[in-house]
């Protein structure tokens, strides 16, 4: 993973200014943890549909593939976007 994006993604997450949401990478409430990604690569809001920029996510052009599913139980189990972005840290 890009070193910037990863340290704009943490600090995103960490900033209080994406409330989380579960299930999708956004709503009318907030957004998950990938949806969080993708505003930071520059994804507009408009364009964050879960089957087309998931799949950008997916294939490794945003986040390698094997981190996917743990960021997503770890979001829509229950995890902070605080603790998320210390996985981040340390993981990716």
């Amino acid at each position: 993973m890009d070193k910037k994006l990863k340290m704009k993604w943490v600090k995103a997450l960490e900033s209080g200014r994406y409330k989380q949401t579960r299930t999708v990478l956004t709503d009318n409430y907030g957004y998950c943890c990938l949806g969080v990604l993708c505003r930071v690569a520059g994804v507009p809001k408009e364009k964050l549909r879960w089957e087309s920029t998931l799949g950008d996510v997916h294939q490794g052009k945003l986040l390698p593939s094997a981190s996917m599913g743990k960021l997503i139980d770890m979001n829509d189990g229950g995890s902070t976007f605080r603790e998320i972005a210390a996985w981040i840290r340390e993981h990716l």
